[in-house]
């Protein structure tokens, strides 16, 4: 590691300690000033008191509203949506936000009617090849899933996936189990899309995307022939694609080309361009669709993609490449086998697992998540930034960059949490009293984070923390003769690393 950046020091706020390797080896020691500092703390949401525990707490983007669940004396479970008790809504598992905070989409276990009991008595008597005992197990199933939207249940399924809304919060989409006609038991997926009458089903649906401008959406699709219900099961529990399998993205009416699998689905910022990866028997490939439906491959490769991720100006695309057994799971590993690369060139070492691609806004950084080791069966985890490692947490969440391109992001080693703002670290409580949940930035008259907000679940309450930029005289001289034309900085463009 080039730099190891340790914890501040109690009573130092606003320092931090940085130990890196001299040319000659020596370790030296030195310090760096914050650039921001805690202004205040404030509580944003308040839980119902009469609970004894809250626990999933999801708030929206502008930090104002929130989605709880939380359990009282008598020990029930009950979720809360803006202080309201949802009725029939059990613990969710998974809560979506609108982009502009005004709706939500969440995922919860709910408990069957006696008609969906006998429904599904009457179906398994129908099937043949079931043991005794299996059949009795099914038939006692009472619960399954349902879709929340803003609190009211407008979908059931045995499992909702890809959840999502569109950048401009208008549609929704989402993908639902339905039953298989051919086969006793068999389910397939069926993508749901506002404003998309009519979708194809399949064994499996990867992805839905929305396009930057809201206007397009795609999904992939994945379509099985079984040679009955032993071959059913076996590439249900396995996730195996048989080499029958007729895999394409779906564009509006386009369709492309066909594969085993197809998975990471994502446009270009300027809506124009589909990218996705495809899959043959033993080949990867990159594939771009253009509006017309027109695709284009990269070359093939024999070697697994994965977190496809465009800059914002659409000049650059990363993705990371895994050079493990094409066929084996990477989160069960410990060796060294991904790798970052950006428009096909590698950058970077390789490490056990790289996720959370992040870009900054001038395109000229890119940040992510990486798996350097694990200890005790515990992952150690670091953020690299343009291949330089930062400090080694247990686990790190929400990196991203603010508006002028420095790195924030949660981390946490076995007993403390702390948000990291431009490479410093700032405390926010032991690990089983705080949960952090969200970053987000106040930006000056000259575009400049003025504060970084940091939202936490502390105890039965949701608080806010402010910190503050700190601007020296010289900052402030430089950004009043820029804003008045009288800068000798040379502003012209440059090229980037990327470029």
């Amino acid at each position: 590691m080039s730099e190891v950046r340790g914890p501040i020091p109690e009573g130092e706020i606003g320092e931090e300690k940085i130990k890196a390797k001299s040319e000659e080896g020596e370790v030296k020691e030195e310090k760096i000033d914050a650039k921001f500092e805690e202004a205040k703390t404030e509580r944003i949401i308040e839980f119902d008191s009469s609970l004894e525990r809250v626990f999933r707490v999801s708030l929206s983007p502008d930090l104002k509203r929130a989605i709880y669940c939380g359990s009282n004396n008598e020990d029930e479970r009950l979720t809360i949506v803006d202080g309201t008790e949802v009725e029939n809504f059990e613990v969710f598992h998974e809560v979506l936000w609108s982009p502009d905070s005004m709706n939500t989409m969440a995922e919860t276990s709910v408990e069957m009617t006696e008609e969906e009991i006998e429904e599904n008595r009457e179906a398994l008597e129908g099937v043949s090849g079931l043991s005794d005992e299996m059949l009795e197990s099914l038939q006692e199933i009472r619960v399954t899933s349902a879709l929340f939207v803003n609190g009211e249940e407008v979908d059931r399924s045995n499992v909702f996936s890809n959840l999502s809304f569109s950048p401009d919060s208008k549609r929704k989409s989402w993908t639902k189990i339905v039953p298989d006609e051919t086969l006793p038991l068999a389910t397939l997926e069926k993508p749901i899309i506002d404003g998309v009458k009519e979708t194809e089903v399949g064994s499996q649906c990867p992805f839905v995307v929305f396009s930057p401008d809201s206007k397009d959406c795609a999904y992939g699709i994945i379509k099985e022939d079984f040679g009955g219900m032993e071959e059913f099961t076996e590439i249900k529990h396995t996730n195996i694609v048989t080499s029958s399998a007729d895999a394409r993205v779906i564009r509006g009416e386009k369709k492309g080309k066909k594969f085993l699998y197809v998975k990471e689905g994502v446009f270009s910022p300027d809506s124009n361009i589909l990218s996705y990866v495809g899959y043959d028997e033993n080949t990867t490939r990159i594939v771009h669709m253009d509006e017309e439906g027109k695709e284009t491959e990269e070359e093939p490769l024999d070697v697994r993609i994965q977190e496809l991720s465009y800059s914002p100006d659409g000049e650059n695309i990363a993705h990371v490449r895994d050079f493990g057994d094409y066929h084996s799971d990477r989160t069960e590993r410990e060796e060294e086998l991904e790798q970052l690369f950006v428009n096909n060139e590698g950058f970077g070492k390789k490490y056990i697992q790289i996720d959370n691609l992040t870009w900054s806004s001038d395109n000229q950084k890119i940040a992510h998540r990486a798996v350097v080791a694990f200890d005790k069966g515990l992952e150690k985890v670091c953020v690299v930034e343009n291949e330089v490692e930062g400090r080694e947490y247990r686990k790190i969440k929400n990196i991203t960059y603010s508006p002028e391109g420095y790195l924030n992001y949660f981390a946490s080693d076995e007993k403390n949490q702390v948000v990291v703002i431009d490479n410093v670290e700032y405390p926010l409580g032991p690990i089983n009293e705080v949960k952090p949940l969200r970053i987000n930035f106040e930006v000056d008259e000259n575009g400049l984070t003025s504060e970084v907000i940091v939202a936490i679940q502390k105890g039965n309450e949701i608080v806010k923390k402010n910190y503050k930029r700190i601007t020296t005289e010289a900052e402030k001289k430089a950004i009043s003769k820029w804003a008045f034309g009288e800068s000798d900085v040379d502003d012209s463009t440059e090229s980037g690393i990327f470029d």
